[in-house]
């Protein structure tokens, strides 16, 4: 899993800077560890131009400074969003390729390195890139990605031991460009992750594409809701851990509950109830809420739960043979 290189890496080449051949939502992008550990700090740089964001990567990648220039000329700017041009170009550099090794594969590179000292030099480029999609709209649909079917990666996502987690990448706002993509590419049989609430940002006019994406923010981490096989492809859907653990809560009926029955509904999530940390989250909530606890309130009672609880052991993943998926 993880990010793959999308550009050639060939010397020497005029510069060129078509649209990806190969979108950046093939191949697909989770982590089996946090990346947030690895980026942690970068929200403390300063906001800069794209020029000193990138300047620590200019005797790096080659004619860097041309496509720092072309981005300015080319993104979408003014932008009804608010996004300065320094931002606005941050996300369509981001997206561009060129004959040698580009932006984007030098970033993922760094991300998959695992290695604090060689991608803190991005610190300043992240800030910049956050920054512009916190001002896009979020996608409330599922958003997808593909690659060929691939036995080891089978097995990683149908692991019950193994966490999972959103990196940076890019997913296509529809499963049937996926599909097309992957006949078309990629063999008789792929692989389709779909994701759900991760707060990806609807990044459409704003890249060197013509492609309707959305790009998610690494750190979110996921457990797996739905497992489909057809003779065409294996799916998975994946939502956020918190997203999974309420929906059971949720299952139950409940809008408001009581001390006594949010107690017995975390006991039966797995949570230690005799542990100080949940009677003392529940009695906070309590003094605010005249004894009744509402969905918000579980849900940030969960999330600072799930923080300082050891992995627990997914239940099995039900295989559904020949199930129609939803294309909408």
């Amino acid at each position: 899993m993880g990010a793959g290189c999308c550009c050639c890496s060939k010397k020497n080449q005029r510069i060129s800077s078509e649209y990806r051949s190969i979108p950046q939502y093939t191949p697909i992008g989770m982590k089996t560890n946090d990346p947030l550990i690895l980026i942690d700090g970068y929200l403390d740089e300063p906001i800069l131009s794209l020029e000193e964001a990138l300047e620590p990567f200019y005797g790096e990648i080659n004619h860097l400074s041309h496509y720092i220039k072309e981005a300015k000329t080319q993104c979408h700017y003014p932008s009804e969003h608010n996004l300065t041009l320094d931002e606005s170009a941050a996300i369509y550099i981001y997206t561009m390729q060129w004959n040698d090794s580009c932006l984007y594969d030098h970033l993922q590179t760094a991300l998959n390195s695992n290695d604090r000292s060689t991608i803190e030099p991005w610190f300043a480029y992240l800030k910049l890139f956050k920054n512009a999609l916190d001002k896009l709209p979020t996608v409330k649909a599922e958003v997808w990605q593909g690659e060929p079917f691939d036995e080891e990666l089978k097995e990683q996502l149908n692991s019950k031991s193994l966490p999972f987690y959103t990196s940076l990448c890019s997913c296509s706002l529809s499963i049937n460009e996926i599909k097309k993509y992957g006949q078309q590419t990629m063999g008789k049989k792929i692989i389709l992750v779909g994701y759900q609430s991760v707060n990806g940002k609807l990044v459409t006019d704003y890249t060197a594409n013509d492609l309707d994406e959305a790009i998610v923010w690494p750190g979110i981490k996921l457990g797996i809701s739905k497992y489909i096989v057809t003779d065409a492809y294996h799916l998975w859907v994946l939502n956020p851990v918190r997203q999974i653990e309420f929906s059971k809560i949720a299952a139950q009926g409940h809008q408001t509950i009581d001390h006594r029955t949010a107690t017995l509904l975390l006991g039966k999530l797995g949570f230690d109830v005799k542990n100080s940390q949940v009677s003392d989250l529940l009695n906070d909530v309590d003094m605010l809420s005249d004894g009744y606890i509402d969905q918000d309130s579980m849900l940030s009672i969960l999330d600072k739960l799930l923080d300082n609880r050891p992995e627990p052991e997914p239940e099995p993943i039900p295989v559904i043979d020949n199930e129609p998926v939803n294309m909408n």
